[in-house]
């Protein structure tokens, strides 16, 4: 079962703009950094290259159609997941991958690197992918392919990762390079793909897991976290050691997107209430850590 979280029509505007500036970067700069190289990507886009390359291959077919096979592949993942996963979520998905598939199609690649030095070429191409995708992941969206089946999946098993799913595509990917392109390609394909990741992962904060403790007389702020983000709180009753009084103590757990959300609800039931923040912990048992 899904919760559609409650937010703010600004806020989701927001997320929306995040996605599609971050799905146009993403994909206008693979066309331009790294296809010219004829590098290959990990994950869905990695599969789509690969099966455009068969079809080149087979059929002497040369029109370029990745973004359209991007898309095809897509679109069964969306409606297979949709009742499953959130909502808001899969439709920002669906956006995310319209926009990647017309860019594209749209932005021309160019014949010739328009760095030099292929090493360069592929560390800008790593840089400004990693930073499109994490603003697509910032505003809880994804790319779809092995995101959305991940996610899918952890529903089903919870022994599931999206990273599990993640490095068995790219596993296929790159032993498909491989074997039918120069060693060179190959590596080339996965430093762009072990870089990429890692700079998205520091633009985007869905994994970056907070432990808040908020102190507050209120009796709202469980409701809010609950109803706003999909959290629980556990408390505890206390008294304020210099005043005598007696006050509450809420602890919850969200990702560092999250943060800032939960700590102007807050301020807003109660501007005295006193709020801890302990960022980055590691955590074990149940936990939601699918984006929103």
């Amino acid at each position: 079962m899904t919760h559609n979280i409650k937010i703010s029509k600004k806020l989701l505007l927001k997320q929306y703009f995040l996605a599609v500036i971050g799905s146009i970067i993403y994909a206008a700069a693979f066309n331009i950094f790294i296809r010219p190289l004829n590098g290959y990507s990990g994950g869905f886009l990695g599969v789509a290259q690969v099966i455009m390359t068969i079809v080149k291959r087979t059929t002497g077919f040369e029109t370029d159609i990745l973004g359209l096979v991007m898309f095809f592949l897509n679109i069964p993942l969306i409606l297979i997941t949709h009742k499953t996963l959130n909502r808001r979520f899969v439709t920002k998905t669906f956006v995310s991958v319209v926009i990647q598939t017309a860019v594209f199609v749209a932005v021309p690649i160019p014949t010739i690197s328009l760095l030099r030095d292929p090493l360069t070429a592929v560390l800008m191409g790593g840089f400004v992918c990693g930073f499109g995708c994490g603003l697509v992941l910032r505003a809880g969206s994804s790319g779809g392919g092995s995101d959305i089946i991940g996610m899918y999946l952890i529903h089903k098993n919870p022994n599931y990762t999206v990273g599990k799913i993640a490095l068995a595509i790219n596993a296929v990917v790159f032993a498909f390079c491989f074997i039918f392109f120069n060693f060179e390609t190959t590596v080339y394909s996965i430093l762009f793909s072990t870089l990429s990741i890692f700079v998205m992962d520091k633009v985007h904060y869905q994994n970056r897991k907070t432990k808040v403790l908020i102190i507050s007389k209120s009796k709202e702020i469980p409701s809010f976290i609950l109803n706003t983000m999909g959290r629980g709180t556990t408390e505890w009753s206390a008294k304020g050691s210099y005043t005598g009084t007696d006050t509450n103590i809420y602890m919850s757990v969200a990702s560092k997107y999250q943060l800032p959300t939960l700590k102007r609800g807050v301020k807003r039931i109660d501007p005295n209430s006193f709020v801890i923040v302990t960022n980055d912990i590691s955590l074990q048992g149940l936990y939601r850590n699918d984006l929103i």
